[in-house]
């Protein structure tokens, strides 16, 4: 479920958002999920989550994208707590009129990076994806490069022989990126996604996939994913406790690729 700004259909003349003047390599990530029984989502527990992470040696917290109604405007002191060695914090929030938007958080920055959901769906018009190729500049950091969601389906795959099709010219800019991040806001089920995800994370990336559980009727055992050089390996994300059953941690140290 997107929010309505996501699921407007941009038009060429629309506002690019502006290009990050920072990097991010995280060294080890969390990547947190909420349940669908969740009744406030994360609203309540954003410092023990950071520093729960903190403690499992995290550097980054990477929230799954906020199913409807959302997360709130949130302040950094909600978000970082007591947890100094938690550098970076990325999440969707809903604004007051309802519009979503991304926001990567960082220790020592008291306002946010921002910038918004491009494409929702692989049938969206062409106005979005070249919105999104206009902004990609917004969402990479050196080495690291966030996609939203269903921007994944940037490029398509043909069914019938699994080929990629790359009409707007999304996969040379993976050049020099080692870490792809794409959360989502659910779980997408589809083989296509799956497929798309392990071929961003050839030559040598990793892509990394966090959503919320509980809104489909089939789902993944664990709400995270994690492909490295064209192979899945799910496996090397660790769960670790948390006192709120609803909220799932999984930590992955870059350092094992």
């Amino acid at each position: 479920m997107m929010s309505t700004q996501s699921m407007k259909q941009f038009d060429d003349g629309d506002e690019v958002d502006p290009a990050a003047d920072f990097t991010l390599a995280p060294r080890k990530l969390a990547v947190v999920a909420a349940s669908k029984t969740a009744t406030f989502g994360y609203a309540p527990f954003f410092s023990s989550i950071a520093e729960t992470a903190a403690a499992a040696g995290c550097d980054t917290v990477v929230y799954a994208l906020a199913p409807q109604p959302g997360i709130p405007l949130v302040t950094h002191s909600q978000l970082f707590g007591k947890a100094r060695r938690i550098t970076t914090v990325i999440l969707e929030v809903t604004e007051p009129d309802g519009s979503a938007v991304v926001e990567v958080w960082r220790q020592g920055v008291r306002i946010p990076h921002r910038f918004r959901q491009r494409l929702v769906k692989s049938q969206d018009g062409d106005a979005n994806k070249r919105a999104l190729m206009r902004g990609l500049a917004a969402r990479t950091f050196g080495p690291t490069m966030f996609l939203a969601c269903a921007e994944a389906n940037i490029i398509s795959i043909q069914r019938d022989s699994w080929a990629t099709i790359d009409r707007f010219g999304f996969l040379p800019k993976l050049a020099g990126r080692r870490l792809i991040l794409n959360p989502s806001h659910t779980y997408m089920a589809r083989p296509e996604m799956k497929e798309k995800r392990r071929r961003y994370s050839e030559d040598g990336r990793v892509v990394v996939s966090v959503w919320n559980p509980g809104h489909h009727a089939r789902e993944a055992k664990l709400p995270w994913q994690v492909f490295i050089d064209g192979h899945e390996a799910s496996e090397l994300i660790a769960p670790i406790a948390f006192a709120e059953p609803s909220i799932q941690i999984g930590v992955y140290g870059l350092g094992i690729v």
